[in-house]
Parts: structure tokens; C-alpha cells; sequence
């Protein structure tokens, strides 16, 4: 808000701007009253929506050093306007891996279609960057007539009324790394219409590690409006899935990997006791 505030320790003090132009400043100082600066720092509207830079503080190959987040202004993006990031592997000209739309205030009529194709050179990824008033139809027109899940995420205790961001996943059932962060993912349909998002700790996409995660989502909830635990909407073209997801049976227990059936063959198994 541009004024001064003490930080909690009572000896030093900070100043936060938003400007026009959607970049932000936050300046901090040796003193409690914003009298004796000590560090100014620029960060750019790119910086806010947490695209990868080339020289990440961590090293990272994906993901971004720091993520930043504006919230409090009390305003929606005028007209409904969402500036919206296609994420590709290889090329622009391909069927993205992801699709990432939030809401913008900053984001201009004027700027509607692709901003180019831009590499991310040491994160290697290609993105492109829209300015558009429908994260459906934008997904929509990404993907073609190729698989995806579109997650709309909104704010809790509203009850799917105020829209957070939105991300499309590609989702034939293969695995492939996330644009945002080190994770991999893989989204496939079930037999019963259901869909299945795994997200994986690295590209080794083993279902048996510790880390990996399994979200199931009805099929009453695809496609149909419906509000999921409160917080998410989803749609999907669910007549391009090329694969299905292996039904929950196939999933191994640690105990079925470490000890698989035919190490028991053939006698059962046993227990073994030993002075």
C-alpha cells in the first residue's frame, strides 16, 4: 500500500508498491520508521507470474527461485480478462503440456493473441503468453483434438464463486514434467469415466514412490458444473483420451514389490523364526 510498516522485531521496517504497469517494489529498512533504506528490490510482472528464469537462486531446472503473489486490492480484472501461459516441450507448434490462466488487472484488450514464442533456454521449455477472456475456450482452442483436463481452482469457502487461476493438463495417460515446478504428471481415464491425476516427484514416474500423489474425480463432476470439495470446477475432452488409467488393483502394495508371488512358489509363504 505504499506506506510504512514495522517488521516484527520493532528495529526494522519495509515498503511495499504495486505500480501501474503490474510490476512491484519492496524496499526495506535499517529502522523502524522507513528512514534508513537498506535494499530495494524490483520485481517484474513476469516474476509475479512465476515463470522460470534463466538464473534461478536454486539452481532449479524447474520451477522458479521465488514464487510472488498480489492479493487485497479488492478489484477483479476489468472485462473478466486472464492472462493465460501455454507451456510446450519442444515447440510452440506443438500440443502444450500445460495451459496456466489467472486472473489480470494489468492484462490489456489491446494484447490479445500469442506474445511469440518464447525458450526458456536452461529450463528447457518453450511458452507463450495470451491475454484472454475465457480459460475454457483458450484450453479448448490449445489442445485441439488432443486429450486434457482443464482444473479451475477457486478460493475456499466460496464455493467455486471467486476464481483463483485455472491449469489444463495434457492427458493421454503418458508422463510428463510440469512447466512449473520439478514434478512430473499423468492424467488418464478411468473404466468408469472417472480420471485419475498422478503427480510424480521426478521424471522416473514410479507409481511406488513414496512422494507420488493420486487424485480420483468422479465422473459427476466433469463437465457438468459441478463444485468439487468446494474449490474446483473441471471439464475435459474426455473423447480424446487415448488410454486408460490401470485400474486401482494394479497398484502394488510395497509389500507385493519387495516380496512379489512367484518368490513364494512354490510353497506359500512362510514365516521364519530364529534363535
Amino acid at each position: 500500500d505504499n506506506t510504512c510498516h514495522t517488521n516484527t522485531d520493532d528495529a526494522t521496517s519495509f515498503r511495499a508498491t504495486l505500480t501501474s504497469d503490474g510490476s512491484a517494489i519492496i524496499t526495506t529498512y535499517a529502522d523502524a520508521n522507513c528512514e534508513l533504506a537498506q535494499s530495494s528490490t524490483d520485481f517484474t510482472k513476469r516474476s509475479e507470474m512465476c515463470l522460470p528464469q534463466r538464473h534461478c537462486a536454486d539452481g532449479s531446472i524447474h520451477g522458479c527461485a521465488k514464487r510472488f503473489s498480489v492479493g487485497g486490492l479488492k478489484r477483479s480484472a476489468p472485462s473478466g480478462l486472464m492472462t493465460a501461459i501455454a507451456i510446450y516441450e519442444r515447440s510452440c507448434e506443438e500440443i502444450p503440456l500445460q495451459v496456466l490462466a489467472f486472473p489480470d488487472s494489468t492484462c490489456e484488450a489491446t494484447a490479445m493473441g500469442i506474445d511469440g514464442c518464447n525458450d526458456w533456454s536452461d529450463n528447457w521449455f518453450y511458452y507463450s503468453s495470451n491475454c484472454i477472456v475465457d480459460s475454457t475456450d483458450f484450453t479448448a482452442s490449445k489442445f485441439r483434438d488432443a486429450p486434457y483436463l482443464l482444473v479451475e481452482k477457486y478460493a475456499e469457502g466460496t464455493n467455486c464463486g471467486a476464481q483463483l487461476y485455472a491449469i489444463a493438463y495434457r492427458s493421454d495417460s503418458d508422463c510428463h514434467p510440469s512447466g512449473f515446478d520439478k514434478t512430473h504428471f499423468r492424467v488418464s481415464l478411468n473404466e468408469n469415466n472417472s480420471v485419475t491425476i498422478a503427480t510424480f516427484p521426478s521424471g522416473l514416474c514410479r507409481d511406488s514412490d513414496a512422494e507420488t500423489t493420486y487424485v480420483t474425480v468422479g465422473s459427476s463432476y466433469i463437465n457438468t458444473g459441478a463444485c468439487f470439495n468446494g474449490t474446483i470446477r473441471l471439464s475435459a475432452n474426455l473423447t480424446a483420451f487415448s488410454g486408460q488409467a490401470p485400474s486401482l488393483d494394479a497398484y502394488k502394495t510395497r509389500e507385493q514389490i519387495m516380496f512379489p508371488d512367484w518368490l513364494w512358489d512354490p510353497t506359500p509363504r512362510r514365516i521364519f523364526e530364529s534363535d
